[in-house]
């Protein structure tokens, strides 16, 4: 007796799945007058692949002062402009009228990683932490406490996106700064104002798909890891030259290490 075969449905095709673009580093050069500490931005990208720099400092005084810099494609100094804390009355911003700075609206798949709400320090029982905050499973306090985070991690205050490039028709690429709120024994600030918990800022740099089923989902350790082995400590901002495939990004550095501009290409 013969059985008639099971009959299957044909299997549907898969949408191939986009992989992230490859990046190759060509240079990462410090910032000139490395005493200047401040946020340090991109002003824009010029024919000849120059970028302008720019980074205001002091800011944490009565005062804060403005300093320039113009570098070559490959990321050589070429150029910088100084307040010298006020004391240059000769002080003239470059003219950047051919500098380009293209930055793509916001995107609806960043829209998720965009939030805000809880305080930065406070009153746990107050301020109802940690329920206005966003989660954090065990495993992701245990791997950023690893990553040199404070201990006692309740979770997510804020994420907020500080820039973005559109790299090709499937991908994005972000700077992102996400704060973390922490336990704390019971003190009070300069104010007198009592709290039992802080936060802390993290920054780095995330691919994200356009196309974004779920932006959040990917485990906060494991973004900060991949950012940290190539883009340094502290990504604030990013600028994309199709015409030259150059990606150029600033890391903010840290308390002892100075701030960089890096190139790739892409």
């Amino acid at each position: 007796m013969l059985l008639s075969p099971v009959m299957r449905k044909p299997a549907l095709p898969t949408a191939p799945v986009a992989v992230t673009p490859a990046l190759r580093h060509l240079s990462s050069t410090p910032l000139p007058l490395p005493d200047r500490v401040g946020s340090p931005a991109l002003l824009g990208i010029d024919a000849a692949g120059r970028v302008a720099v720019e980074l205001l400092y002091g800011a944490d005084s009565a005062d804060c002062w403005l300093a320039q810099y113009v570098f070559s494609a490959d990321g050589t100094p070429l150029d910088q402009r100084d307040e010298a804390y006020g004391h240059n009355p000769h002080f003239a911003p470059f003219d950047l009228a051919d500098f380009s700075l293209d930055r793509p609206e916001t995107a609806e798949a960043v829209q998720p990683l965009i939030f805000a709400g809880g305080r930065w320090r406070g009153l746990r029982e107050t301020d109802r932490v940690p329920d206005v905050l966003h989660p954090l499973t065990v495993a992701e306090k245990i791997e950023l406490t690893a990553l040199g985070l404070p201990d006692n991690l309740l979770g997510v205050v804020e994420s907020q996106v500080l820039a973005m490039v559109a790299i090709n028709m499937d991908w994005l690429l972000l700077c992102r700064r996400v704060r973390l709120a922490y336990v704390t024994p019971y003190s009070r600030d300069a104010d007198g104002t009592p709290f039992d918990y802080d936060s802390c800022a993290v920054h780095f740099v995330q691919w994200l798909p356009r196309q974004a089923d779920d932006a959040g989902s990917q485990p906060l350790p494991q973004l900060m890891r991949d950012s940290r082995a190539m883009f340094g400590a502290q990504p604030t901002d990013l600028l994309y030259n199709p015409q030259w495939q150059r990606l150029y990004l600033i890391d903010n550095g840290t308390p002892t290490e100075p701030a960089l501009l890096h190139i790739f290409a892409i």
